[in-house]
Protein backbone atom coordinates (compact mmCIF):
# COMPACT_ATOMS: atom_id res chain seq x y z
CA UNK A 1 0.00 0.00 0.00
CA UNK A 2 2.91 2.54 1.14
CA UNK A 3 4.31 1.98 -2.81
CA UNK A 4 1.04 2.33 -4.03
CA UNK A 5 0.80 6.07 -2.75
CA UNK A 6 4.04 6.66 -3.64
CA UNK A 7 3.21 6.07 -7.23
CA UNK A 8 -0.13 7.92 -6.85
CA UNK A 9 1.97 10.74 -5.54
CA UNK A 10 4.90 10.57 -8.50
CA UNK A 11 1.89 10.37 -10.83
CA UNK A 12 0.30 13.72 -9.60
CA UNK A 13 3.50 15.49 -10.53
CA UNK A 14 2.28 18.82 -8.21
CA UNK A 15 4.35 20.67 -5.95
CA UNK A 16 1.73 20.56 -3.49
CA UNK A 17 1.51 17.25 -2.25
CA UNK A 18 4.95 17.12 -0.36
CA UNK A 19 2.91 18.83 2.03
CA UNK A 20 2.54 15.40 3.72
CA UNK A 21 1.14 16.27 7.13
CA UNK A 22 -0.68 18.67 8.79
CA UNK A 23 2.28 19.35 10.84
CA UNK A 24 4.95 19.80 7.68
CA UNK A 25 1.65 22.50 6.51
CA UNK A 26 2.09 24.45 9.68
CA UNK A 27 5.50 24.28 9.61
CA UNK A 28 6.10 25.51 5.90
CA UNK A 29 3.53 28.19 6.36
CA UNK A 30 4.15 29.19 9.69
CA UNK A 31 0.33 28.96 10.40
CA UNK A 32 -1.20 26.80 13.68
CA UNK A 33 -4.28 25.16 12.75
CA UNK A 34 -6.58 24.84 15.37
CA UNK A 35 -9.11 23.05 13.54
CA UNK A 36 -11.26 22.06 16.58
CA UNK A 37 -12.09 25.67 17.32
CA UNK A 38 -12.97 26.77 13.79
CA UNK A 39 -15.39 24.05 13.30
CA UNK A 40 -17.99 26.66 13.22
CA UNK A 41 -16.46 29.48 10.91
CA UNK A 42 -15.71 26.69 9.10
CA UNK A 43 -19.23 25.23 7.96
CA UNK A 44 -20.64 29.02 8.27
CA UNK A 45 -18.59 29.42 5.03
CA UNK A 46 -19.70 26.12 3.67
CA UNK A 47 -23.23 27.67 3.35
CA UNK A 48 -21.52 30.20 1.34
CA UNK A 49 -19.60 28.78 -0.88
CA UNK A 50 -22.56 26.58 -1.64
CA UNK A 51 -25.05 29.52 -2.36
CA UNK A 52 -22.49 31.18 -4.72
CA UNK A 53 -22.43 27.68 -6.44
CA UNK A 54 -25.96 27.53 -7.04
CA UNK A 55 -25.93 30.77 -8.18
CA UNK A 56 -23.09 30.19 -10.49
CA UNK A 57 -21.04 32.87 -9.07
CA UNK A 58 -17.98 29.83 -9.17
CA UNK A 59 -14.83 32.08 -8.72
CA UNK A 60 -16.26 33.81 -4.91
CA UNK A 61 -16.84 30.14 -4.27
CA UNK A 62 -13.39 29.06 -5.04
CA UNK A 63 -11.76 32.41 -3.33
CA UNK A 64 -13.27 31.31 -0.15
CA UNK A 65 -12.89 27.22 -0.66
CA UNK A 66 -9.20 28.20 -0.72
CA UNK A 67 -9.19 30.30 2.31
CA UNK A 68 -11.36 27.54 4.29
CA UNK A 69 -7.57 25.22 3.72
CA UNK A 70 -6.56 27.84 6.65
CA UNK A 71 -9.14 26.72 8.79
CA UNK A 72 -9.37 22.76 8.66
CA UNK A 73 -7.72 19.55 6.53
CA UNK A 74 -11.49 19.03 4.82
CA UNK A 75 -11.37 22.47 3.01
CA UNK A 76 -8.83 20.71 1.01
CA UNK A 77 -11.25 17.59 0.68
CA UNK A 78 -13.97 20.68 -0.53
CA UNK A 79 -12.16 22.43 -2.74
CA UNK A 80 -10.91 19.03 -4.80
CA UNK A 81 -14.65 18.35 -5.31
CA UNK A 82 -14.87 21.33 -6.30
CA UNK A 83 -12.56 21.60 -8.98
CA UNK A 84 -13.96 17.94 -10.07
CA UNK A 85 -17.65 19.02 -10.72
CA UNK A 86 -17.80 22.87 -11.03
CA UNK A 87 -14.68 22.97 -13.09
CA UNK A 88 -13.52 20.13 -14.52
CA UNK A 89 -9.92 20.30 -13.55
CA UNK A 90 -8.93 16.89 -13.01
CA UNK A 91 -5.68 17.83 -12.12
CA UNK A 92 -6.17 20.59 -9.57
CA UNK A 93 -9.00 18.23 -7.96
CA UNK A 94 -6.71 15.24 -7.67
CA UNK A 95 -3.99 17.62 -5.93
CA UNK A 96 -6.34 18.70 -3.31
CA UNK A 97 -8.03 15.17 -2.50
CA UNK A 98 -4.91 13.86 -2.14
CA UNK A 99 -3.49 16.11 0.37
CA UNK A 100 -7.11 15.87 2.05
CA UNK A 101 -6.48 11.83 2.20
CA UNK A 102 -2.73 12.10 2.97
CA UNK A 103 -4.38 14.09 6.18
CA UNK A 104 -6.89 12.03 7.49
CA UNK A 105 -9.51 12.50 5.49
CA UNK A 106 -10.20 9.04 4.28
CA UNK A 107 -13.02 9.47 2.32
CA UNK A 108 -11.52 11.65 -0.37
CA UNK A 109 -10.51 8.09 -1.86
CA UNK A 110 -14.12 7.81 -2.97
CA UNK A 111 -13.04 11.02 -5.69
CA UNK A 112 -9.97 9.75 -6.08
CA UNK A 113 -11.19 6.42 -7.24
CA UNK A 114 -13.56 8.24 -9.14
CA UNK A 115 -10.67 10.15 -11.23
CA UNK A 116 -8.77 7.21 -11.99
CA UNK A 117 -12.15 5.32 -12.91
CA UNK A 118 -12.69 8.32 -15.42
CA UNK A 119 -9.12 8.01 -16.82
CA UNK A 120 -9.93 4.15 -17.42
CA UNK A 121 -7.72 2.82 -14.60
CA UNK A 122 -10.20 0.43 -12.78
CA UNK A 123 -7.70 -1.27 -10.49
CA UNK A 124 -6.44 1.57 -9.40
CA UNK A 125 -10.21 2.90 -8.77
CA UNK A 126 -10.98 -0.40 -7.08
CA UNK A 127 -7.65 0.14 -4.52
CA UNK A 128 -9.30 3.46 -3.57
CA UNK A 129 -12.74 2.34 -2.85
CA UNK A 130 -11.61 -0.56 -0.80
CA UNK A 131 -8.94 1.91 1.34
CA UNK A 132 -11.87 4.74 1.40
CA UNK A 133 -14.34 1.71 2.36
CA UNK A 134 -15.00 2.43 6.06
CA UNK A 135 -15.01 6.48 5.95
CA UNK A 136 -17.63 6.42 2.25
CA UNK A 137 -21.00 4.94 1.93
CA UNK A 138 -20.36 5.87 -1.31
CA UNK A 139 -17.38 3.87 -1.80
CA UNK A 140 -19.17 0.64 -1.13
CA UNK A 141 -22.14 1.39 -3.47
CA UNK A 142 -19.07 1.15 -6.29
CA UNK A 143 -17.64 -1.86 -4.86
CA UNK A 144 -20.77 -3.44 -4.89
CA UNK A 145 -21.67 -2.58 -8.36
CA UNK A 146 -18.35 -4.02 -9.29
CA UNK A 147 -18.99 -7.52 -7.60
CA UNK A 148 -22.09 -7.49 -9.45
CA UNK A 149 -20.61 -6.61 -12.59
CA UNK A 150 -17.67 -9.18 -11.70
CA UNK A 151 -19.89 -11.80 -10.44
CA UNK A 152 -18.14 -12.29 -6.97
CA UNK A 153 -21.01 -12.45 -5.37
CA UNK A 154 -19.72 -14.04 -2.35
CA UNK A 155 -18.48 -10.25 -1.50
CA UNK A 156 -21.63 -8.68 -1.60
CA UNK A 157 -23.35 -9.67 1.91
CA UNK A 158 -20.38 -8.12 3.77
CA UNK A 159 -21.04 -4.88 1.75
CA UNK A 160 -24.68 -5.04 2.60
CA UNK A 161 -24.12 -5.29 6.34
CA UNK A 162 -22.20 -2.61 6.62
CA UNK A 163 -24.83 -0.52 4.76
CA UNK A 164 -27.45 -1.78 6.86
CA UNK A 165 -25.30 -0.79 10.27
CA UNK A 166 -24.12 2.22 9.06
CA UNK A 167 -25.45 3.78 5.96
CA UNK A 168 -27.59 6.83 5.93
CA UNK A 169 -29.12 6.30 2.01
CA UNK A 170 -32.16 4.88 1.49
CA UNK A 171 -31.35 4.88 -2.79
CA UNK A 172 -28.57 2.61 -1.72
CA UNK A 173 -30.84 0.58 0.22
CA UNK A 174 -32.90 0.44 -2.13
CA UNK A 175 -30.69 -1.07 -4.78
CA UNK A 176 -29.45 -4.02 -2.43
CA UNK A 177 -33.37 -4.41 -2.28
CA UNK A 178 -33.76 -4.70 -5.97
CA UNK A 179 -30.24 -6.88 -5.69
CA UNK A 180 -32.12 -9.37 -3.20
CA UNK A 181 -35.36 -9.28 -4.42
CA UNK A 182 -34.40 -10.64 -8.12
CA UNK A 183 -32.29 -13.55 -5.56
CA UNK A 184 -35.19 -14.11 -3.79
CA UNK A 185 -33.61 -13.37 -0.26
CA UNK A 186 -36.51 -11.64 1.10
CA UNK A 187 -34.98 -11.89 4.51
CA UNK A 188 -32.67 -9.08 3.75
CA UNK A 189 -35.20 -7.09 1.85
CA UNK A 190 -37.59 -7.66 5.31
CA UNK A 191 -34.31 -6.31 6.97
CA UNK A 192 -34.07 -3.11 5.06
CA UNK A 193 -37.61 -2.26 5.59
CA UNK A 194 -36.81 -2.29 9.52
CA UNK A 195 -34.22 -0.59 8.98
CA UNK A 196 -36.20 2.11 6.84
CA UNK A 197 -39.47 1.94 8.92
CA UNK A 198 -37.78 2.66 12.36
CA UNK A 199 -34.67 4.78 11.80
CA UNK A 200 -34.12 8.29 11.78
CA UNK A 201 -32.43 10.86 9.17
CA UNK A 202 -32.61 8.49 6.18
CA UNK A 203 -31.38 10.52 3.66
CA UNK A 204 -33.49 10.50 -0.13
CA UNK A 205 -36.41 8.38 1.67
CA UNK A 206 -39.65 8.50 -0.70
CA UNK A 207 -42.71 6.90 -0.18
CA UNK A 208 -42.48 5.29 -3.49
CA UNK A 209 -39.07 3.24 -1.77
CA UNK A 210 -41.52 1.89 0.92
CA UNK A 211 -44.38 0.78 -1.00
CA UNK A 212 -42.38 -0.83 -3.16
CA UNK A 213 -40.30 -2.87 -0.42
CA UNK A 214 -43.52 -3.80 0.73
CA UNK A 215 -44.59 -5.00 -2.86
CA UNK A 216 -41.51 -7.42 -2.82
CA UNK A 217 -42.40 -8.89 0.42
CA UNK A 218 -45.88 -8.71 -0.76
CA UNK A 219 -48.23 -12.02 -2.75
CA UNK A 220 -47.15 -13.03 -6.43
CA UNK A 221 -49.26 -10.36 -8.16
CA UNK A 222 -47.00 -7.34 -6.19
CA UNK A 223 -44.17 -9.30 -7.08
CA UNK A 224 -44.94 -9.48 -10.67
CA UNK A 225 -45.61 -5.70 -10.20
CA UNK A 226 -42.34 -5.02 -9.13
CA UNK A 227 -40.39 -6.76 -11.96
CA UNK A 228 -42.57 -4.97 -14.41
CA UNK A 229 -42.49 -1.27 -12.59
CA UNK A 230 -38.28 -1.68 -12.38
CA UNK A 231 -38.13 -3.08 -15.77
CA UNK A 232 -40.12 0.22 -16.74
CA UNK A 233 -37.67 2.36 -14.79
CA UNK A 234 -34.92 0.84 -16.81
CA UNK A 235 -36.40 1.11 -20.32
CA UNK A 236 -37.22 5.30 -19.10
CA UNK A 237 -33.68 6.03 -18.93
CA UNK A 238 -32.95 4.70 -22.36
CA UNK A 239 -35.62 6.55 -23.45
CA UNK A 240 -37.23 3.60 -24.84
CA UNK A 241 -40.97 3.75 -25.64
CA UNK A 242 -42.17 0.52 -24.24
CA UNK A 243 -41.74 1.93 -20.91
CA UNK A 244 -45.08 3.19 -20.82
CA UNK A 245 -46.69 -0.18 -21.72
CA UNK A 246 -44.52 -2.10 -19.12
CA UNK A 247 -46.31 0.74 -16.87
CA UNK A 248 -49.26 0.33 -17.61
CA UNK A 249 -48.96 -3.53 -17.51
CA UNK A 250 -47.77 -2.97 -13.90
CA UNK A 251 -51.37 -1.17 -12.95
CA UNK A 252 -53.34 -4.81 -14.00
CA UNK A 253 -50.93 -6.64 -11.11
CA UNK A 254 -50.93 -3.74 -8.60
CA UNK A 255 -53.09 -0.25 -8.68
CA UNK A 256 -50.09 1.75 -7.57
CA UNK A 257 -48.68 1.35 -10.70
CA UNK A 258 -50.88 3.97 -11.96
CA UNK A 259 -48.83 6.41 -9.98
CA UNK A 260 -45.23 5.65 -11.55
CA UNK A 261 -48.23 5.70 -14.37
CA UNK A 262 -48.71 9.53 -13.42
CA UNK A 263 -45.12 10.35 -12.76
CA UNK A 264 -44.32 9.03 -16.12
CA UNK A 265 -46.75 10.92 -18.11
CA UNK A 266 -46.08 14.16 -15.86
CA UNK A 267 -42.48 14.37 -17.25
CA UNK A 268 -43.78 15.14 -21.12
CA UNK A 269 -45.55 18.80 -21.54
CA UNK A 270 -47.07 17.40 -24.47
CA UNK A 271 -51.19 17.71 -24.42
CA UNK A 272 -51.42 14.11 -25.56
CA UNK A 273 -49.71 13.09 -21.62
CA UNK A 274 -52.41 15.62 -20.06
CA UNK A 275 -55.72 13.33 -21.37
CA UNK A 276 -54.04 10.52 -20.21
CA UNK A 277 -53.15 11.84 -16.65
CA UNK A 278 -56.96 13.09 -16.68
CA UNK A 279 -58.19 9.43 -17.76
CA UNK A 280 -56.03 8.27 -14.85
CA UNK A 281 -57.55 10.54 -12.26
CA UNK A 282 -60.95 9.90 -13.64
CA UNK A 283 -60.75 5.94 -13.76
CA UNK A 284 -59.07 5.56 -10.06
CA UNK A 285 -60.37 6.02 -6.57
CA UNK A 286 -57.52 5.08 -4.71
CA UNK A 287 -56.06 8.40 -2.70
CA UNK A 288 -52.42 7.38 -3.74
CA UNK A 289 -53.44 7.17 -7.69
CA UNK A 290 -55.72 10.64 -7.47
CA UNK A 291 -52.73 12.08 -5.31
CA UNK A 292 -50.51 11.81 -7.61
CA UNK A 293 -52.44 12.13 -10.91
CA UNK A 294 -54.17 15.48 -9.48
CA UNK A 295 -50.15 16.65 -8.38
CA UNK A 296 -49.19 15.74 -11.72
CA UNK A 297 -51.92 17.94 -13.54
CA UNK A 298 -51.25 20.53 -11.38
CA UNK A 299 -47.25 20.68 -12.47
CA UNK A 300 -48.34 20.72 -16.14
CA UNK A 301 -50.76 23.61 -15.64
CA UNK A 302 -48.03 25.68 -13.90
CA UNK A 303 -45.72 24.25 -16.38
CA UNK A 304 -48.02 26.13 -19.36
CA UNK A 305 -48.85 29.09 -16.87
CA UNK A 306 -52.33 27.91 -16.04
CA UNK A 307 -51.92 29.32 -12.85
CA UNK A 308 -55.70 29.21 -11.64
CA UNK A 309 -56.31 25.87 -13.40
CA UNK A 310 -52.89 24.57 -11.25
CA UNK A 311 -54.37 25.56 -7.99
CA UNK A 312 -56.86 23.82 -8.40
CA UNK A 313 -55.27 20.40 -9.03
CA UNK A 314 -53.33 21.11 -6.51
CA UNK A 315 -55.72 21.93 -3.88
CA UNK A 316 -57.66 18.44 -5.04
CA UNK A 317 -54.10 17.12 -4.57
CA UNK A 318 -53.58 17.94 -1.35
CA UNK A 319 -57.10 16.81 -0.18
CA UNK A 320 -55.63 13.37 -0.81
CA UNK A 321 -52.52 14.17 1.41
CA UNK A 322 -50.01 15.02 -1.06
CA UNK A 323 -47.11 16.90 0.61
CA UNK A 324 -46.15 18.37 -2.79
CA UNK A 325 -48.77 19.86 -3.73
CA UNK A 326 -49.23 21.69 0.01
CA UNK A 327 -45.86 22.53 -0.73
CA UNK A 328 -46.44 24.20 -4.41
CA UNK A 329 -49.64 25.99 -2.94
CA UNK A 330 -47.19 27.73 -0.46
CA UNK A 331 -45.22 28.89 -3.31
CA UNK A 332 -48.26 29.95 -5.39
CA UNK A 333 -48.83 33.28 -3.57
CA UNK A 334 -48.70 37.10 -4.21
CA UNK A 335 -45.35 36.99 -6.10
CA UNK A 336 -47.49 35.45 -9.05
CA UNK A 337 -51.25 36.45 -8.01
CA UNK A 338 -52.42 40.35 -8.18
CA UNK A 339 -54.19 40.69 -3.90
CA UNK A 340 -57.66 40.94 -5.32
CA UNK A 341 -57.31 38.00 -7.22
CA UNK A 342 -56.45 35.78 -4.88
CA UNK A 343 -55.81 34.81 -0.74
CA UNK A 344 -52.92 32.59 -0.92
CA UNK A 345 -50.57 35.06 0.09
CA UNK A 346 -52.87 35.02 3.27
CA UNK A 347 -52.57 31.10 3.75
CA UNK A 348 -48.47 30.43 2.81
CA UNK A 349 -47.44 29.52 6.12
CA UNK A 350 -50.75 27.17 6.92
CA UNK A 351 -49.53 25.71 3.15
CA UNK A 352 -46.04 24.88 4.33
CA UNK A 353 -47.19 23.66 7.48
CA UNK A 354 -49.44 20.98 6.32
CA UNK A 355 -46.74 19.87 4.01
CA UNK A 356 -44.30 19.72 7.13
CA UNK A 357 -46.42 17.79 8.85
CA UNK A 358 -46.82 15.31 6.28
CA UNK A 359 -43.08 14.79 7.01
CA UNK A 360 -41.86 16.58 3.28
CA UNK A 361 -38.30 17.96 4.77
CA UNK A 362 -37.97 20.52 2.29
CA UNK A 363 -41.41 22.45 4.06
CA UNK A 364 -39.78 21.52 7.18
CA UNK A 365 -36.67 23.30 6.94
CA UNK A 366 -38.23 26.26 5.12
CA UNK A 367 -40.43 26.67 8.52
CA UNK A 368 -37.28 26.04 10.59
CA UNK A 369 -35.70 29.02 8.66
CA UNK A 370 -39.05 31.50 8.50
CA UNK A 371 -38.49 34.31 9.92
CA UNK A 372 -41.44 34.79 11.95
CA UNK A 373 -40.85 31.75 13.60
CA UNK A 374 -39.15 31.65 17.20
CA UNK A 375 -36.31 30.66 18.06
CA UNK A 376 -37.55 27.38 19.80
CA UNK A 377 -39.73 26.16 17.35
CA UNK A 378 -37.15 26.31 14.55
CA UNK A 379 -35.43 24.51 17.24
CA UNK A 380 -38.02 21.93 18.19
CA UNK A 381 -38.03 21.93 13.65
CA UNK A 382 -34.79 21.33 13.36
CA UNK A 383 -34.85 18.49 15.92
CA UNK A 384 -37.59 16.50 14.08
CA UNK A 385 -35.78 16.56 10.67
CA UNK A 386 -32.74 14.92 12.30
CA UNK A 387 -34.76 12.64 14.80
CA UNK A 388 -37.98 11.78 13.36
CA UNK A 389 -38.75 8.70 11.53
CA UNK A 390 -40.36 8.71 8.08
CA UNK A 391 -39.09 12.41 6.90
CA UNK A 392 -39.41 12.12 2.93
CA UNK A 393 -37.04 13.56 0.72
CA UNK A 394 -34.32 14.82 2.81
CA UNK A 395 -31.30 15.91 1.54
CA UNK A 396 -27.85 15.97 2.57
CA UNK A 397 -28.23 20.16 1.99
CA UNK A 398 -31.01 20.36 4.14
CA UNK A 399 -29.81 17.96 7.03
CA UNK A 400 -26.85 20.34 6.85
CA UNK A 401 -29.34 23.22 7.72
CA UNK A 402 -31.02 21.09 10.58
CA UNK A 403 -27.76 20.43 11.97
CA UNK A 404 -26.42 24.06 12.45
CA UNK A 405 -29.95 25.51 13.87
CA UNK A 406 -30.09 22.39 15.92
CA UNK A 407 -26.23 22.66 17.63
CA UNK A 408 -25.63 26.13 17.13
CA UNK A 409 -22.62 27.27 18.05
CA UNK A 410 -21.75 24.10 19.81
CA UNK A 411 -21.73 22.19 16.40
CA UNK A 412 -18.60 19.77 16.22
CA UNK A 413 -19.62 17.98 12.92
CA UNK A 414 -17.71 19.15 9.83
CA UNK A 415 -20.53 19.83 7.60
CA UNK A 416 -19.82 18.83 3.44
CA UNK A 417 -21.30 19.98 0.07
CA UNK A 418 -22.96 17.09 -1.48
CA UNK A 419 -22.68 18.20 -5.62
CA UNK A 420 -24.53 14.64 -6.64
CA UNK A 421 -28.03 16.16 -5.14
CA UNK A 422 -27.89 18.95 -7.01
CA UNK A 423 -26.90 18.65 -10.40
CA UNK A 424 -23.78 20.46 -10.78
CA UNK A 425 -22.34 18.89 -13.79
Amino acid sequence: MKNYLKGINQRIGNIFVNIRTLEELERKTGYTVDEEGNILEYNKNLKKVENFIKNGEFAKAKKILKKMRKLHRMGYYELGKYYYFCEGNLSKAESNLYIAFENGIIKAGYYLGLLEEKSGNMNLARNWYVTSFNFSEQSIMKLFYIAIMEQNFWTIDGYFYYILQYGENAKNLYEFAKYYFWGKNFEKIKEIQNKLTSRSHILYLTKEILHNIECMLGDEKDKEYIKCAENAKILELQKDFNAEFLYKKSAEYNEYGNVRLAKFYGKFAKSDKYEKLEKIFKNNFLKQIRSEASYQLGKYNEYHNNLYDAINWYEISAKNENYKSFYKLSKLQNKKFPEKETTLQNDYFKYLKNSADLGYAQAMIEMALAKNLNSLKSFEMAEKILGQNNIFELTQAISNEAKMIYFGNEIKEILEICYEENNFR
